[in-house]
């Protein structure tokens, strides 16, 4: 099955131990949605899916007739070898002569730079702009380009899913939206196939960029002796562990962990979804907890490996299957627990910043 299709559903509801997953009618797909999450992976709107380390801003979409709307992604480091999204800029504007339009950045910690002024919108609340609606529901700041259907959802941590009108032209890093995975690294410009890097690299805005050919290593050392695991434990958190164990961990953050049986939200989810896409979505939490820096999250959380799982309960409302509280299960950090990371580590100024965030 590709990512495209979708399954035959009717409206049922699924006891999944103290929780329920309630499948309803599935929507019909009208969008294509391209992901930028962990450490970071880009899922293009065809399907494609790839990593990449540079860091510098870069196109993640925009129109490719008549450049009316742009969604730019700022990647910077995360730790020494790891890179991941640190905010989205996204543009609209009325015209192709109107060169300013109406841009707004979308910060970590759920700020907004509107004019090169910060902003911060209650939850619950929006703000409307020409061209963009702004809003902050749950736990994503979300703008809508109100003329071209285009949707940016923002998670305030590093993970931003874009979504277009199917088969609307696009250029970036998310592919160009036509249904065929198969060309998505030759959609530059120039038409000429790339590896996933060079893709990447010839998306690069602005200057003193460290592209791909410049990134630090990603190479991880194998732990020989006792000795250099301990050592390793205590200055590289879980992600210093033996890669066998971090692989299990998580497949079990994906699936449920086998001594919650009765309470596997996720592993539902996964029996709806192509095999390859959830091997990959695997592939990545095992990348995100072993490189990204041990002292960048929060260490008392599993932040980096439950991005991918994340991703999949996003994945899993657009396909109408509405799970509550999936990140008990998977061991993963509570709503509430990412929303204070936001403000951990994002462009808080103050405490009444801050409560706007957590109101």
């Amino acid at each position: 099955q590709s990512r495209g299709e979708r399954k035959e559903a009717v409206v049922s509801t699924q006891s999944t131990g103290n929780n329920l997953v309630v499948q309803t009618a599935v929507p019909e797909k009208t969008h294509g949605t391209c992901r930028a999450f962990g450490d970071p992976h880009i899922s293009t709107f065809d399907g494609s899916m790839f990593t990449y380390k540079g860091r510098c801003w870069y196109v993640l979409a925009m129109d490719a007739v008549s450049y009316r709307w742009f969604v730019y992604g700022w990647f910077n480091a995360c730790g020494d070898k790891s890179t991941c999204l640190e905010s989205v800029s996204v543009m609209v504007r009325d015209s192709t002569d109107n060169t300013v339009g109406t841009q707004v950045q979308l910060l970590r910690g759920f700020g907004v730079n509107i004019a090169s002024t910060k902003h911060f919108i209650a939850r619950g609340e929006s703000k409307q702009l020409q061209g963009m609606d702004l809003s902050f529901h749950g736990d994503k700041l979300t703008a809508v380009l109100t003329d071209h259907q285009v949707v940016v959802e923002w998670d305030g941590v590093a993970c931003v899913t874009v979504k277009v009108p199917l088969g609307l032209p696009t250029y970036g890093l998310c592919g160009d939206n036509n249904g065929d995975s198969s060309n998505d690294f030759s959609t530059f410009y120039d038409g000429v196939e790339r590896s996933s890097d060079e893709f990447a690299d010839a998306w690069s805005v602005g200057q003193n960029c460290l592209l791909s050919y410049d990134a630090p290593s990603t190479e991880i050392q194998p732990i020989t002796t006792l000795a250099e695991l301990m050592a390793m434990s205590r200055g590289g958190g879980f992600g210093a562990m033996p890669e066998s164990f971090v692989r299990q961990f998580c497949q079990e953050t994906l699936t449920g962990f086998s001594n919650q049986a009765a309470d596997t939200q996720l592993e539902f989810v996964v029996e709806q979804s192509d095999t390859e896409h959830i091997s990959s979505l695997l592939e990545a939490c095992l990348l995100d907890i072993k490189l990204t820096g041990s002292q960048f999250f929060d260490t008392r959380f599993n932040f980096q490996g439950c991005m991918s799982a994340k991703m999949l309960a996003d994945e899993a409302e657009e396909k109408g299957l509405c799970i509550s509280r999936w990140d008990i299960s998977a061991r993963c950090p509570s709503p509430i627990a990412w929303r204070e990371e936001a403000i951990r580590i994002g462009c808080i100024w103050s405490e009444e910043d801050a409560n706007i965030v957590r109101s």
